[in-house]
């Protein structure tokens, strides 16, 4: 689990599950995040406040890659590698 500044930078990493001491992670709205899955059969849940409005569900931060691109590829890359480190 990752938690970004306002640029991107990563500012927090919280590896979370059964073989680490947190399982759950609460986090305040409009906190840039992302996760990385790196175990099989893994559940993610995200709660948020209500009524639910698909074309506004998703916001995505002015410095992230466009879901899907290249760039996103990389980028994920990156990720795996800093949460290696944890």
């Amino acid at each position: 689990y990752f938690v970004f500044g306002e640029t991107g930078e990563v500012e927090q990493v919280h590896r979370l599950g059964k073989s680490s001491d947190a399982s759950l992670i609460d986090i305040e709205p409009g906190v840039w995040h992302s996760f990385i899955v790196t175990e099989t059969d893994t559940v993610l849940f995200e709660a948020k406040a209500g009524p639910y409005e698909a074309r506004t569900d998703k916001v995505f931060a002015p410095w992230a890659p466009e879901e899907f691109s290249p760039e996103a590829d990389r980028w994920l890359q990156e990720m795996r590698r800093l949460a290696e480190d944890y």
